[in-house]
This record gives C-alpha cells, sequence and structure tokens, in this order.
C-alpha cells in the first residue's frame, strides 16, 4: 500500500528532529514498520511515480480522440461499439476511463445582454403553477405573466386555459393595470400565438393580430427553444414561483388573483430594480409610463363567440358542461358570448338565456325559470295522476316532495318508486314510513322502501308478494325439464361491439351517446321501430353540429362583437328596421346582394359579421374575407388551373362577405378577378360588401380597369343598400361621469335630429 507524502515527511521529522527510535515512530503514527525502513533508508524526497501500463485501448487512442473531436456528446457506449468492430478486446470500464480523460470539454455559449429602450417592449409568457380542485374533478392552474422590459414592472394572473381567448383576456387586463402598452410584444412560439412559422416567415394568430392592431402593439417571436431571448420573463416566473407560490395554499382562482395582486403592488414592484439599483422598480415604472402608448376610448372585444346547438333538453353543451336556454330553443341554433366569468345565448340581438361560467368538470346549469318554463308545457300535456294519488292517500308526503325538489332529484322518478311502494304496501304503512324517513332528515326512496318494510314487519304483516292467476290457470304440478336448449350456440352469440359496429358503418355519434341510447332503449324495452328511431335523431343531431361547426371554420369570421353589445344609438344615421328584416335572410333565397356604406369606424364589419353568423345558423355556408386578402389569394396562384380552383372558394358559399372595399388601391388584373367572383355569383348566391365609397367612385379603387361598369351593374341589380354615418366608435371621446344629464340630452338630441 502506498503511504501519502504527510505521513513520510512526519517519519522523517520525528526521526531526525526529535531523535524517536524507530520502534516509538511506528507505535505513534500506526503504520508498518517495513513502511519506516522503507521511508528512512531510501532518502528519497518523493516516492517514485510509475509509469503508467499500457492497456488495450492504447491502439485505438488516436480514433477515439479524433471521433471526439468531431462528435464531443458522443457517449462511450457507442465509441465502445465503434471499435469493438475493429478489433477491441477490453472491456467498457477501462474504455470509460479513458472517454473521461480525453473528451474535449465544451465552452458555454457567451450571451450578449440588450438593455431594451423604455417603453419599447413587454415579454410574456405562461407558466405551470399546479393544480386547483373543482366540482365534477381537477383542471391544471396556469399564471400568465407580463413584465416591462426596461422597468422590470410586471402584472400576472392565474387563468384555467390557454386558448387565444384567455390571451386576449389577459393582454387586456395587462394593459388597463399598465394605463398604457409598449409598442412590443415578445412570445414565445405556442400555437395561441403563432399558427406556423418557417425560420423568420411567421403567421400569427388572428385573434392575436386583431388585438395587437388595436392596441398599436408589433408582435414579436422568440427563436425556438431561446428561452434567454425572453430572460426578463423567465426570471419573472422563477421569482413568482419561489417568493409567491412557494408553500401557499390557493382555494380559488379568485382569491389566488387577489392575493398575487397584492403581492405585485406590495412587494414585486417595491423591490430593487435589478440594473438601477438605487432605485425601486414602482419609482422606474413611473419614469416608463409616461412613454407607454396611450390605450384607445375603447378597449377591443375578447369575449368567444360562436355558434352552439341546443340539444332536445333545451341544454347547450360548452366545454364539458352544459347550459339551460329556454325550451323553445330546443333543437335549434343560438348564438354563445362567453367570458371567463359569464356566459350568455343569443337569438340575433336577444338575450335569452345568461349563466355564471362554471369551471366545473361534466356540471349541468340550469336556470329556475327555464326548468319551470318546462314543467309547465309538460304538466299541460298529461295530468300526474300516481303524484294525485300519493297526496291525497298518503298524509305528510308533500313535505318529502319539497324535500325532493330542495335537493335537485328527478320529481317523476321518485314519484314513480313512490307509486310502487304504495301498491306493495299499502297508504298506511306507506304513510309510517314517509314520517319516520322525514323524521331521520333522509329523502331517497331506497331508504323509504326500508321503512315500509321495517314497518310491515314490526306489524307481523305478510309479504308484499301477491300472486292472482285467472279463472283459465289449472292448479297442477309442473314438471322440471332441461334448461340447457335455452343455451344459444356459439354461432349465435353476438361477437362484435355494437356501438363499434354502428360507427364503423357510417354513424358520426360518440361511441358514448350510442351505448347510452342502447341502455336507454334496453331499460324503456322500447320497440325496435322505436329504437331506430331514436338512432336517426341522435344521428341527425351529430351531424347538424359536425355541419355548423365545419362551416363555422370555413367561414373565417374572425373575433367579433356581437349584437346586444352594438350601440345602435351611436351612429348619427341607421336604419335599423332595415337591417333587422335583413337578418331574416329572405335575400338569400333569390340570390341578391346587400351593400354596407360608411365612413370608417361605424360598425360595417361587424353587421356583416353578424349577418354572416346569422346565415351560419340558419344552415348557409359563408365566407368572410377582406376584399384585398381575396385578391392577393387569386394573385398569388401560379396558373390558370390553380386560379380557377381557388376561384371556387369565393363563388360556391352561399353568402360571400368582402369586407373593406376602397381602402387600399388596386390594379387592372385585380378588377377584374372581383368581377369575375360577381359575375359568378350573380342571381345564384349573395354578396355582401362593405364600403365607403359611392358607387361612382369604385373607378378609382381599380384604375385602368375597363369592368368597373360592368361590375357595379351586376352587383347593383338586385342590391340592399344600408347607408350609414356617424362618427368613428373607436375616436370617440370617453363618457363624464360628472356630468351624465347633459350626455342624456345630447343623445336625445341627436335622436330627434
Amino acid at each position: 500500500m502506498t503511504t501519502d507524502i504527510a505521513t513520510e515527511h512526519e517519519i522523517r521529522r520525528l526521526h531526525d528532529v526529535e531523535k524517536w527510535k524507530r520502534g516509538t515512530i511506528v507505535a505513534e503514527l500506526g503504520v508498518h514498520a517495513d513502511v519506516v525502513d522503507r521511508v528512512l533508508d531510501s532518502g528519497a524526497e518523493r516516492p517514485l511515480v510509475l509509469a503508467p501500463r499500457p492497456t488495450l485501448v492504447d491502439p485505438f487512442e488516436a480514433y477515439i480522440d479524433e471521433t471526439l473531436r468531431a462528435h464531443p456528446r458522443l457517449r462511450a457506449t457507442r465509441l465502445f461499439d465503434m471499435i469493438r468492430i475493429r478489433g477491441y478486446d477490453g472491456g467498457i470500464a477501462i474504455l470509460r476511463r479513458h472517454v473521461a480523460e480525453v473528451r474535449p470539454v465544451s465552452r458555454g455559449e457567451v450571451y450578449l445582454r440588450i438593455e431594451r429602450l423604455i417603453g419599447e417592449q413587454a415579454q410574456i409568457d405562461w407558466a405551470h403553477v399546479g393544480s386547483l380542485a373543482v366540482t365534477g374533478g381537477t383542471r391544471p392552474l396556469w399564471v400568465f405573466v407580463m413584465v416591462l422590459a426596461y422597468s422590470r414592472a410586471m402584472w400576472a394572473e392565474l387563468v384555467f386555459d390557454l386558448t387565444v381567448e384567455s390571451l386576449r383576456r389577459s393582454l387586456v387586463r395587462a394593459a388597463r393595470f399598465f394605463d398604457g402598452v409598449t409598442r412590443q410584444w415578445l412570445f414565445d412560439n405556442p400555437k395561441t400565438v403563432v399558427l406556423a412559422r418557417h425560420g423568420d416567415a411567421v403567421r400569427y394568430h388572428p385573434g392575436l393580430l386583431e388585438i395587437a392592431g388595436a392596441l398599436r402593439v408589433q408582435p414579436r417571436l422568440c427563436r425556438p427553444r431561446r428561452p434567454t431571448d425572453k430572460g426578463g420573463v423567465e426570471r419573472a416566473n422563477r421569482y413568482l414561483h419561489d417568493r409567491f407560490f412557494a408553500a401557499r395554499v390557493i382555494t380559488s382562482i379568485e382569491d389566488g388573483n387577489r392575493q398575487l395582486l397584492e403581492f405585485i403592488r406590495d412587494i414585486a414592484n417595491a423591490r430593487p430594480h435589478p440594473r438601477l439599483r438605487d432605485r425601486t422598480v414602482a419609482e422606474v415604472f413611473a419614469e416608463e409610463k409616461e412613454r407607454l402608448l396611450a390605450l384607445p376610448a375603447t378597449l377591443p372585444e375578447t369575449d368567444l363567440v360562436a355558434p352552439a346547438s341546443v340539444d332536445t333538453t333545451a341544454f347547450v353543451r360548452f366545454g364539458t358542461n352544459s347550459y339551460s336556454v329556454p325550451p323553445r330553443y330546443a333543437c335549434g341554433t343560438v348564438t354563445l358570448v362567453a367570458s371567463d366569468s359569464e356566459v350568455r345565448m343569443l337569438d340575433g340581438a336577444d338575450i335569452i338565456a345568461k349563466h355564471e361560467r362554471n369551471w366545473g368538470k361534466h356540471q349541468r346549469i340550469e336556470d329556475p325559470e327555464h326548468r319551470r318554463e318546462l314543467l309547465e308545457q309538460k304538466r299541460a300535456g298529461r295530468i300526474p295522476k300516481m303524484r294525485d294519488r300519493l297526496l291525497a292517500q298518503v298524509p305528510g308526503i308533500d313535505a318529502l316532495y319539497t324535500r325532493w325538489v330542495d335537493v335537485g332529484r328527478n320529481v317523476g322518478l321518485m314519484t314513480a318508486r313512490t307509486g310502487k311502494l304504495l301498491e306493495l304496501y299499502g297508504a298506511e304503512t306507506l304513510a309510517k314510513a314517509v314520517a319516520d324517513v322525514l323524521a331521520r332528515g333522509l329523502h331517497d326512496p331506497g331508504a323509504l322502501a326500508l321503512c315500509c318494510e321495517q314497518v310491515r314487519r314490526a306489524a307481523g304483516a305478510p309479504m308484499p308478494v301477491t300472486l292472482e292467476l285467472g279463472a283459465h290457470v289449472p292448479d297442477c304440478d309442473v314438471i322440471p325439464h332441461d334448461l340447457g336448449k335455452y343455451v344459444l350456440p356459439p354461432e349465435r352469440i353476438m361477437t362484435i361491439d355494437i356501438a363499434d359496429g354502428l360507427r364503423g358503418i357510417g354513424l358520426c355519434s360518440s361511441r358514448e351517446a350510442i351505448l347510452a341510447l342502447i341502455t336507454h332503449a334496453t331499460k324503456g324495452r322500447l320497440a325496435p321501430a322505436q329504437v331506430v328511431e331514436h338512432i336517426v335523431v341522435l344521428e341527425r343531431r351529430e351531424r347538424d353540429a359536425r355541419n355548423l361547426a365545419s362551416r363555422t371554420k370555413k367561414a373565417t369570421l374572425g373575433a367579433m362583437k356581437s349584437l346586444d353589445r352594438f350601440d345602435w344609438s351611436f351612429p348619427r344615421a341607421i336604419d335599423r328596421p332595415r337591417y333587422e328584416q335583413l337578418l331574416t335572410l329572405a335575400f338569400t333565397e333569390p340570390g341578391e346582394n346587400v351593400l354596407l356604406r360608411g365612413p370608417s369606424g361605424v360598425g360595417k364589419s361587424t353587421l356583416a359579421q353578424n349577418l354572416g353568423q346569422h346565415a351560419l345558423e340558419n344552415g348557409r355556408s359563408v365566407c368572410f374575407s377582406s376584399v384585398n386578402a381575396a385578391l392577393a389569394d387569386l394573385l398569388k396562384q401560379e396558373s390558370i388551373p390553380a386560379v380557377e380552383r381557388r376561384m371556387k372558394r369565393y363563388t360556391t358559399p352561399d353568402v360571400l362577405l368582402l369586407d373593406e372595399l376602397g381602402y387600399l388601391p388596386c390594379d387592372a388584373r385585380s378588377g377584374d378577378l372581383l368581377y369575375s367572383i360577381i359575375s359568378r355569383r350573380h342571381e345564384r348566391a349573395s354578396t355582401i360588401i362593405t364600403t365607403n365609397l359611392a358607387f361612382k367612385e369604385w373607378g378609382s379603387i381599380f384604375p385602368g380597369a375597363a369592368c368597373v361598369v360592368a361590375l357595379v351593374d351586376r352587383f347593383t341589380q338586385h342590391c340592399h343598400v344600408l347607408d350609414i354615418d356617424g362618427d368613428s366608435w373607436r375616436q370617440r371621446p370617453e363618457p363624464d361621469p360628472a356630468a351624465p344629464a347633459i350626455a342624456l340630452r345630447r343623445k336625445k338630441t341627436r335622436r330627434a335630429t
């Protein structure tokens, strides 16, 4: 065994300086006598360094070193396979030791620190912070974070989903919190931000572009898989994780957001600035706030607007939950408008149902008025004879009915099951059982049946089973016979799953819906014709819903404001009765056109989009596009056959909406393409155009195009013109809360004018 140098020096010191004997040194240091003799007799200052022994890896050192220089991260196991086929007979352990000694050390990436200009950029990101228990399950909990790159001021909120609607809401709320916006928003690359990316070519989500355009902000993207590009918000995520979320219990998203806002105001924005150490983040933000872009008078809408199908039970499915509507809208289509706190159902511009949004899973949210209206309709159709009989024969059961209604039990089912107990045990026994159940605070029919049995046993009454045979049935012994013949042979036993079989032959309904229908048919003992009828109804409803979803996707209406939020009193002149007549879609039958004309900002696009939405809900196919986008789409086609194929996108829909005609000039070829679209749709399908120009000014849009006169002639032959006059909604001044009476008088005067 080799002795370390310190021990050898100590042996020499004790012998030469302290004059200790060799035996004393052995006893004191606990070393072997041969070690002491070797050290004292050798006279060497340091032990000999032995030359390294040759190993089986030596012949392959040059190959291994060259391979590692070309591939520094190559594993030793892969090198082992590579040199084995070249004649290596050794083990992998010695190879690993050699690779550990000669592997090139990788150098870390060098970063350039960049300080953003004041008011230039805000960095945005999400972070997963856990999950939250909700009714019916759990939901993942995320935090949306925005950090101003110059001042490091932050704003954050907890959210349940990462949809584009959630992104739009958070961006608007952040802008309201900072009372302004920076010139850039820097994002990562999620699908809610960017739909497609190839190098520097980026296609942003239309919902994000709408918000960015309304707030005059330029969206920017980080490089993929490069979190260092947005280090400010990454550090903010880590700061919140370590300083706020650590060891904190969040019981609800409302309570969590309240605590988070207090933390941001009192702690996060009061911390020292990381670069300007003598100032706090709040002080630097006060300086940056003056350089932020001002917010428009009206912030853009962030609600989700989409068509929704109503099922046969007068419920609309949204997410995993169902929301009730009045029964008269069953099996129809309504417009769903949803925020993170409220869900509204619209029929045109009329609100027919409003609910608080439920973030639970698989919940049914029902308005008592809708339930009461449905019960009134059912009560008018049939008389509840069993309920009347129970109320007449069983004293005290009215209190049990009240309890059933309070806890939400199915009153019809409870009545049927209690009626069977009345038939079995009689009114007297059932009355005692009802009193016992009410005294115990129970309401379940199972508990009621158990109490009936206990009352019967206490009274010594016979079992409630009677068998009455007709006079034609003879009294004789029945000889048991072999039951084996009732067993079906293997070839007659069903070996396929019915739900999978129906879906295999083309049914679109989900497996769960088909299984639920089979269970209902089995329990209800439905006739074959009734089962087929139910399958037809289920399949028709599923196909209608899929058809509506497909047409809505192809329509590309984008985010829009619903009619119930359109201020009809703001324009100076608008023919509202005429627009409401257009909502009947009578103009689509003969293929008539609609022109919405007025200055910028009076709501032409909103009214056109709502016409398209109403057409979708009534079974029409719709296509929405700006005029310039549609013409650019056609112009980029590289051949005449390609143009003809793409032209069908604009000529086949029942309703074509062309927005913003006249906002940008076009060339003569663009005029020819627009004429081709209008000509092919003439008297066959309806076209809706929004513009700010009179017909005589359309020639200025397409200078040099000879077809403008023919285009106007065909479009106006069967055309409904709706003129709108007024100031831009986006430029309207903020109302003065101190003078409501003056504003009201001005509003009335404008209406009278």
